[in-house]
């Protein structure tokens, strides 16, 4: 357990927007989100398959997680390196992984902005070691503080859920029945928040609701899978795009024709 402990809070040191020494940022977005922490997590703890569906449903809730202006909402990190091996131990089921999603994603997010806040400090330091001109002072502000601050929260949060994991489902069991239906309940309505903070950041024009209906309506009332109605709606923005931009271009080019001959 220790060894598995230890590469689930590798990988939360490693998929942290704070971590410096990965390179690449592409990397780090890779492995933050929750499909690929419950993907990870489910292979390192021999849970793969309930691994991966906690991860899709955890990321229903976060479909668009914006940091804006340095403030985030919930912390993904944690969401996907805390909350998902909490559920996998403790054998919770999807909803109440969700509920705990929602918890800990504040708190990341809560450490989030102190760790910016502390960080505003060790900056001034290395402003104020530019201006007497002492490298190594500078180097230590930049870059060697604000990594000593973040590696031990980054990496032994994570460690600290695996080992004490499996006690976290006795502290499930204590928990009365009415409050875990209810956090069933508010667990089942956060991915119709997620979507509905998707529409309202993504959707231009209100018309184009009707295709997202339409998307519903098929997954709910009908038997083609969540596969087919992609494709389906691949299908339909193809259409979408060839009965309105391209007549106009066609209209456009026949009017220049026109002139042409005339």
């Amino acid at each position: 357990m220790v060894l598995q402990a230890a590469l689930i809070g590798l990988f939360g040191w490693l998929s942290s927007s704070e971590c410096p020494y990965i390179g690449q940022c592409a990397f780090k977005s890779a492995i933050t989100g929750p499909i690929a922490g419950g993907f990870i997590c489910g292979l390192i703890l021999g849970n793969l398959q309930q691994g991966i569906i906690i991860g899709c449903a955890v990321q229903t809730i976060y479909l668009s997680n914006l940091v804006i202006g340095g403030a985030m909402s919930a912390d993904m990190n944690w969401v996907s390196y805390v909350c998902i091996p909490l559920a996998l131990l403790a054998n919770a089921d999807v909803d109440i992984a969700m509920a705990l999603a929602a918890t800990i994603g504040v708190l990341g997010a809560a450490w989030f902005t102190f760790y910016e806040g502390a960080c505003s400090i060790f900056y001034a330091m290395g402003d104020k070691a530019i201006d007497n001109n002492d490298i190594p002072a500078m180097k230590r502000a930049y870059k060697y503080w604000p990594a000593i601050l973040h590696f031990p929260v980054r990496f032994f949060v994570p460690f600290a859920a695996v080992m004490f994991g499996d006690k976290f489902s006795s502290v499930i069991d204590m928990i009365p029945l009415f409050v875990l239906n209810i956090g069933k309940v508010l667990g089942g309505m956060l991915p119709a928040v997620g979507m509905a903070i998707l529409l309202a950041y993504t959707l231009k024009d209100v018309k184009m609701i009707v295709f997202y209906l339409m998307g519903l309506m098929a997954v709910k009332f009908t038997t083609i899978n969540i596969v087919g109605v992609a494709v389906l709606g691949g299908c339909l923005a193809v259409l979408y795009y060839i009965f309105t931009d391209r007549p106009a271009a066609a209209l456009a080019n026949g009017a220049d024709g026109e002139e042409d001959d005339l």
